[in-house]
């Protein structure tokens, strides 16, 4: 039975354009697991043809299990909120970001999180990076990525009430956390540091 695979059992795979009906699944999963309407059709697409962005999937056997979106970044608007001197905080880093994972929800909480999580900063030390961001969302689901951030050896770096809300208001999205209409599930923001942890 698949519950009982052991972690060497999964193969880790970077998508190309080429994957097309792989990345019709995954997206599927990641708007099941994070929110019916979160991910439009292009969201992956679009970070496969980007040279400073990557989307990774992981298999057990020939079962898609998991996806996990990888990018380098410039710009910190979107992490403003958690601290507004964020840009002066990571002056002088090049800084990826864990732009969102997920893994089917049958499979969660067995190491499969961590996997793809490892490649990705692993992806990022290639392409220079040295921090790496990650937000959490705190929702009332048993498995966020919380517990995955902190045993990987991430450090809180702020939390923000309702974090989503003003987003979920211009482009609304079934929250399956706190299950209302805005989102107002809060997130906290996560930071790694990729020189002192080589992965």
């Amino acid at each position: 039975m698949i519950e009982e695979f052991e972690i060497s059992d999964l193969s880790v795979l970077e998508l190309s354009e080429s994957d097309s009906a792989i990345i019709d699944v995954a997206l599927d999963l990641m708007n099941r697991t994070q929110g019916q309407g979160l991910f439009g059709d292009s969201y992956l697409r679009k970070k496969i043809s980007r040279s400073d962005a990557a989307v990774f999937i992981g298999r057990i056997g020939d079962e898609f299990v998991a996806v996990g979106c990888v990018e380098v970044i410039e710009d910190f608007g979107y992490y403003k909120p958690f601290d507004p001197n964020i840009a002066g905080t990571l002056q002088g880093k090049k800084v990826g970001s864990l732009c969102c994972l997920s893994v089917r929800e049958e499979l969660q909480g067995k190491g499969i999180g961590q996997a793809l999580t490892k490649c990705r900063l692993r992806w990022l030390t290639a392409q220079g990076c040295d921090f790496a961001l990650g937000v959490s969302w705190l929702s009332s689901l048993a498995h966020t990525s919380k517990r995955l951030f902190e045993k990987q050896g991430f450090e809180a770096m702020g939390e923000v009430e309702e974090f989503y809300k003003q987003d979920a208001i211009k482009h609304p999205f079934d929250c399956p956390g706190c299950q209302r209409q805005p989102c107002e599930c809060s997130a906290i923001l996560f930071g790694y540091d990729l020189e002192a942890n080589q992965t």
